[in-house]
């Protein structure tokens, strides 16, 4: 995978420190291959739990993949459906299953308040909204996550969500009240601080080109050194690349793509109501994902917004 010249997040990040790679031959606890949102919460939970000698081996810098550059959401649930979920895995897993996911949300949120990652967190919910003039799909989904969840998203007729977003487009929807939004990288970034504070090891700029047995333990090799654990934790996403064939074969790359317009506040000041300055996530009842948000500022320092909607219905040329 290619690394972007420059991205949004990258240039409204936050200052980071520095994390110098790996050199040399040293011994740990839990080796964490990753420095994503999955390794350094391991690492972080490990560093919480009074696990010592945790080391992260990063193959560029703490939040360079997937963990940076996405859409900023936490949210509840799988990708899976919640209908699927539950055929597949029956009620009580399911709903296990499901808790927990709420219960992460919960954990991202505490600990950006308790170590104070400065990472924009916007509590305004999210918005499903639906695509089609047929309110069923979006009714049947609110009954079932109610019966089967004991989780309870408002419904939102079109008046009521053309409140928050001004366009036709879209007719009634479902209110997620838990979800919030932040600055993915500066979420990323603050971790590996909060991470290194904790005395866990975090190294940059050391990919582990192999990971093999060697008696009890495992041994990760670098370009520059190696970490002797008996655990090793691998938290690559798509970046895994070979280390170990049967996780590598059950890992699935997939893309998003995030775009920056000019700030709508001068461009179409009717698209987005001011009653919302910040950020809530539209996500249309379609298969392909789309979630038009409005960010807290530009690289300028200016409003903007990462998600042009496909047609403006607040202004008569609708090509704004």
């Amino acid at each position: 995978m290619s690394e972007p010249a420059s991205s949004y997040y990258l240039a409204t990040a936050a200052p980071s420190l520095p994390h110098e790679p790996l050199r040399g031959r040293r011994e740990a606890a839990v080796c964490v291959i990753g420095g994503g949102f999955a390794g350094l919460n391991t690492a972080l939970g490990l560093a919480e739990r009074g696990t010592r000698e945790v080391v992260v081996l990063e193959a560029r810098a703490p939040g360079f993949g997937a963990s940076g550059r996405n859409g900023g959401f936490v949210f509840g649930g799988f990708s899976r459906g919640e209908g699927a979920l539950l055929r597949e895995v029956g009620v009580a897993r399911a709903k296990a299953l499901y808790g927990g996911t709420l219960q992460a949300v919960e954990l991202i949120r505490e600990r950006i308040a308790r170590y104070r990652i400065d990472c924009e967190p916007t509590e305004q919910g999210v918005i499903w909204a639906n695509w089609f003039k047929d309110a069923a799909v979006l009714r049947e989904r609110q009954a079932l996550l109610a019966e089967h969840y004991d989780t309870h998203w408002a419904w939102w007729s079109r008046d009521r969500l053309r409140t928050q977003v001004n366009s036709t487009r879209y007719h009634d929807g479902l209110f997620e009240p838990q979800g919030f939004h932040f600055h993915p990288l500066n979420y990323a970034t603050g971790l590996a601080r909060v991470v290194a504070d904790a005395g866990v090891a975090v190294h940059a700029a050391s990919p582990a080109v192999s990971l093999e047995r060697n008696g009890a333990s495992w041994r990760v090799r670098t370009p520059e050194g190696e970490v002797e654990a008996p655990q090793v934790v691998l938290a690559c996403g798509g970046y895994l690349a070979g280390l170990r064939a049967r996780v590598d074969a059950a890992v699935l790359p997939i893309a998003t793509y995030v775009m920056v317009t000019a700030p709508w506040a001068r461009a179409c000041p009717r698209c987005w109501r001011p009653a919302q300055p910040s950020t809530t996530r539209v996500s249309p009842s379609t298969i392909t994902g789309r979630y038009p948000i409005r960010a807290s500022s530009g690289a300028d320092g200016s409003p903007c917004s990462t998600v042009r909607p496909p047609r403006c219905d607040a202004c008569s040329t609708g090509t704004c």
